[in-house]
């Protein structure tokens, strides 16, 4: 978000977006998912567990701008 610090901190309010990240030909396999190995023995014997991971996916970006003005830096810059 953009934010004016010569202002109360209140006043800068973020806007929020969301957006679909899958596109409608992912009929097939919606969602995120993989498959994992867990591979142990026990007692001389080998074993594996398999399992398939699935859910949703949430991409968090935040960006943003700040600015406040300052004398002494106007002053310094000229």
């Amino acid at each position: 978000w953009t934010c004016n610090f010569d202002r109360h901190p209140k006043r800068c309010i973020p806007k929020y977006e969301f957006s679909l990240l899958q596109s409608g030909d992912d009929k097939q396999s919606p969602g995120i998912n993989y498959r994992t190995a867990q591979k142990y023995r026990v007692n001389d014997t080998d074993y594996r567990t398999l399992s398939k991971v699935y859910g949703l996916r949430f991409v968090v970006a935040i960006t943003g701008k700040g600015g406040q003005f300052n004398i002494v830096n106007l002053f310094i810059a000229i």
